[in-house]
């Protein structure tokens, strides 16, 4: 009797976890109450693969069921994983890297003095042209100096800590893009890239400020309130149509580096990514997370281009002076 209980339980769990897995990437099912599965949607999806993998060694039919789902969101696969297509990336244009650097290990997260000067020897070796920095840190920030021209902005009035902007060549505009009510905010700063004026602009958005860890420990105990979650998705939508709103002020083609504090699926991300394209679509391979404090794979900090922008190359550093890792792209003059 187990013997034919058991692989109907593993069939029923399987199939809510793919209806859970379309419904976070957008497909046929919207569960409103279950705002949060985008977030959760490489979960889903390494879980699924596990039940694929079950039902193959199995040699038992349920294995199509992935393949169909599968075949249904097949570009939205391509959000979590892009796979090499053998071909060489060309390295000639304008280099931009985004980071988001925890204020240079400020609160000694990381048992290591000397966070900061390696923060900007990898910067110095990867040698961007422009480098958007998110949680910069003024009283702990090394001197960049292969970036004569640099432009920061403070989140709160008086503060130390916000956005910077690091470039090789000089800023013909720029300006604050203030979130209210809130320790995240923007900046941007119109330069030329090669031959073409360009408006950047780094951004920090609402930190969900969760340990997933510790939710899962605690769920029974409920010491973790999912409603103030949703608060916090909301805020993050209303810092989109602020940056959203910059960007699409200017008739030069865009670049937009970030730390969504959100992943590819969620409904910032969606608003963000209309008419434009994502770097790591473009050209990035393998996964691409760029947070490591999770048990699974997350991508949350971005670079969003102009569609009239070619991405030539995509490529996520794996380094660990942050609980991010920067992302880099190159762009053709």
């Amino acid at each position: 009797m187990a013997r034919k209980v058991f692989p109907t339980l593993v069939l029923i769990v399987n199939i809510i976890t793919l209806i859970l897995q379309l419904s976070a990437m957008g497909k046929w099912f919207d569960f409103e109450f279950l705002w949060i599965l985008p977030l959760l949607c490489p979960l889903l999806s390494i879980i699924n693969l596990a039940f694929l993998l079950y039902w193959i060694i199995r040699v038992k039919w349920p294995f199509l069921l992935f393949v169909f789902v599968f075949l249904v969101t097949i570009e939205d696969w391509g959000l979590l994983l892009q796979l090499p297509d053998g071909e060489e990336k060309n390295q000639e244009g304008s280099k931009i890297m985004s980071y988001n650097v925890r204020l240079f290990n400020q609160f000694n997260w990381i048992a290591d003095p000397e966070i900061p000067s390696k923060i900007l020897k990898q910067i110095n070796s990867l040698d961007p042209d422009v480098v958007c920095l998110q949680e910069y840190s003024q009283k702990l920030s090394p001197e960049f100096s292969n970036y004569p021209y640099q432009y920061f902005e403070p989140t709160v009035l008086g503060g130390d800590v916000g956005n910077a902007i690091l470039s090789k060549t000089p800023f013909i505009e720029s300006g604050k893009i203030e979130f209210k009510n809130s320790t995240s905010g923007g900046i941007y700063a119109d330069l030329n890239l090669g031959e073409k004026r360009v408006r950047i602009l780094s951004s920090h958005f609402e930190s969900l400020s969760t340990n997933f860890k510790e939710t899962i420990d605690q769920w029974n105990q409920k010491k973790i309130e999912f409603e103030r979650l949703k608060d916090i998705l909301d805020i993050q939508n209303q810092q989109v149509k602020l940056v959203d709103s910059v960007a699409r002020s200017t008739q030069f083609p865009v670049v937009i580096c970030m730390d969504l504090n959100n992943n590819a699926f969620s409904s910032p991300y969606q608003k963000l990514i209309q008419d434009r394209k994502d770097a790591f679509v473009e050209a990035g391979i393998g996964l691409g997370s760029t947070y490591k404090e999770l048990l699974f794979p997350l991508r949350i900090d971005f670079i969003i281009v102009s569609q009239n922008i070619e991405v030539l190359d995509f490529q996520t550093p794996n380094v660990h002076y942050s609980d991010h890792r920067p992302v880099v792209a190159i762009l053709a003059n």
